[in-house]
């Protein structure tokens, strides 16, 4: 059995020559963090020699979610711009341009370390001092967009990107200048290899093909999503009349054990 990957080692040492190597740069979120792990299942499958490590945060889900993915990480010290004139925004902001100077330099010298053949960004706060500092130092980089309203970093970074892959044609217009393709959403393996009439008896859902009921699994932040997710069967009903409903929120939304998919009722 492969044992877990520390989250405090990302260098790989006594690599034979010609080793892939690649470095991941996302956080904040699954929308960010789950993509780069696609990715990164893919290169390991096409090339299993390959050396794949992570950059992330200390304090954000994925310092638990690639390690149990397999893969190592190296924390990057990181900071978004709080809007507002709480004291705790102005608090934050005070910091905001120590923290980054430090992140850019753990960047640095990570990418140096590292000495990947290519960046991977997927966005997230995290993907920005790394992605900047891959370009600084010469590093092909590329940049992964899940949205059709594209990111902030990932907008930011795509002037030195060397290519852009979109999910959504939409979002084309946020790169103007940068060469762009759609490629779709990255999805893990895992998830493609589930049996459908396995998972349906697991959350006890109805068959579809006798009752002629649609199956919708909504994932999303509660607050992000539409405030309360017993609002959603209302809002679907006129979309889709006969439906089941399911909500994955994070564990933001009421702790760990609310972190999986809840059946929703009007």
């Amino acid at each position: 059995m492969t044992p877990t990957p520390s989250a405090s080692t990302a260098t790989p040492t006594g690599l034979p020559a010609g080793t892939p190597r690649v470095l991941f740069a996302c956080g904040g979120t699954g929308g960010h963090v789950y993509p780069a792990i696609a990715i990164a299942d893919a290169v390991r499958r096409l090339r299993p020699d390959a050396a794949v490590a992570f950059a992330g945060t200390r304090d954000r889900m994925e310092w638990e979610a690639v390690p149990k993915a397999g893969y190592p990480i190296r924390a990057i010290t990181v900071s978004g711009f709080q809007r507002g004139l709480s004291a705790r925004a102005i608090a934050r902001n005070l910091t905001f341009p120590f923290k980054l100077v430090k992140g850019l330099w753990e960047s640095w010298r990570l990418v140096g370390s590292f000495d990947p053949d290519v960046v991977v960004g997927t966005g997230g706060y995290a993907s920005g001092p790394v992605g900047l500092a891959a370009s600084l130092r010469g590093r092909p980089l590329v940049l992964q967009e899940q949205n059709a309203y594209a990111g902030a970093t990932n907008k930011l970074l795509s002037g030195r990107a060397d290519k852009v892959f979109l999910a959504f044609e939409a979002a084309v217009s946020y790169f103007d200048g940068a060469e762009t393709a759609i490629s779709g959403n990255p999805v893990r393996q895992d998830l493609l290899d589930v049996d459908a009439a396995e998972a349906r008896a697991h959350f006890d859902l109805l068959a579809p093909l006798d009752l002629h009921v649609d199956h919708l699994a909504v994932v999303g932040r509660e607050d992000v999503l539409l405030g309360d997710r017993h609002q959603l069967p209302g809002r679907l009903d006129p979309v889709v009349p006969r439906h089941q409903c399911q909500h994955q929120p994070g564990s933001d939304d009421g702790g760990e054990d609310q972190a999986g998919l809840q059946p929703v009722s009007s």
